[in-house]
């Protein structure tokens, strides 16, 4: 089982949020959740529970799985298949 680490995963969603073009702001007004909280989870400072991981997930259109480091590829709803490299900082 693999070590959880929370400034990779910020890392993963505040890359899966610039990927999408999004602001917090705008994340925050579609989802519901605060701004805030959503920069905490980005610099690693909070982990999200399972709905907010969900409701990120689908809003970015990437798997969970992607979202929380635990794979390196995902096809990204309306783009296709992204790689992110083994040894790179959002992996």
């Amino acid at each position: 089982m693999s070590r959880i680490n929370a400034k990779k995963i910020g890392a993963r969603m505040a890359w899966c949020r610039n990927f999408a073009k999004l602001t917090m702001t705008d994340v925050s007004n579609i989802t519901g959740i605060g701004k805030g909280t959503i920069n905490y989870y980005e610099h690693g400072q909070r982990m999200p529970g399972s709905i907010n991981c969900i409701k990120l997930a689908d809003l970015y259109g990437v798997t969970l799985d992607f979202m929380l480091c635990r794979v390196n590829y995902c096809k990204i709803r309306g783009f296709g298949n992204v790689t992110l490299e083994e040894d790179s900082s959002l992996s």
